[in-house]
């Protein structure tokens, strides 16, 4: 008796439930080739993974924000990216510690762009 080899599928989804094997073997760079794919989490809010077009994957905290715009004279929604690390093979490196790190850096996004925010009154898009 010959074995069999399930080749796996790869994952276009745009949000999906991270998991180690999926992020290493499952996902590839799905863009134009000039800016980062981008790949949400379900299962932690605010992590993101970006995916550049020479296959460097990239953990980002996301925030979104109501901001006003004052030539269109409403508020619109706006999100910041904070990068936390680089993936790679090393477990300090990897989805579990993106994970750990993910509320603080989210904390502290929150925090820096509103005290940005407030401080220059930028958030007044023109």
């Amino acid at each position: 008796m010959k074995r069999t080899y399930n080749k796996r599928e790869i994952i276009t989804d745009t949000s999906f439930d991270f998991r180690k094997q999926r992020i290493q073997y499952q996902i590839q760079y799905q863009g134009n080739g000039k800016a980062p794919d981008k790949r949400f989490d379900r299962s932690t809010q605010g992590l993101c993974l970006f995916i550049y077009p020479s296959g460097v994957k990239v953990f980002c905290a996301i925030k979104k924000f109501s901001m006003y715009n004052k030539i269109k004279n409403r508020t619109e929604k706006n999100t910041v990216y904070k990068k936390i690390f680089r993936m790679e093979d090393h477990p300090q490196r990897d989805y579990a510690a993106a994970k750990h790190d993910n509320d603080y850096l989210i904390h502290r996004v929150v925090w820096t762009t509103i005290g940005r925010l407030e401080s220059n009154k930028s958030y007044i898009l023109s």
